[in-house]
């Protein structure tokens, strides 16, 4: 299997923003638990954030463990 990795440097990203980012790149590259995860970890560090609030809400929902 082939893999391409995707930098983009951001100048001065706080740490919520790198979560999101991550988020943002695993949601449309077809990973929702890896997206599912940074974007949770992104709603610890500022709750209720509606950009992260939107993409939650367009992935399928949690296995149940």
């Amino acid at each position: 299997s082939q893999s391409v990795r995707i930098i983009a440097f951001i100048p001065a990203q706080n740490e919520f923003e790198s979560w999101f980012y991550r988020g943002t790149y695993h949601f449309e590259s077809g990973q929702p638990a890896k997206a599912r995860a940074a974007f949770e970890k992104a709603l610890t560090l500022r709750p209720g954030e509606p950009r992260v609030l939107a993409y939650l809400e367009k992935l399928p929902p949690a296995p149940q463990q």
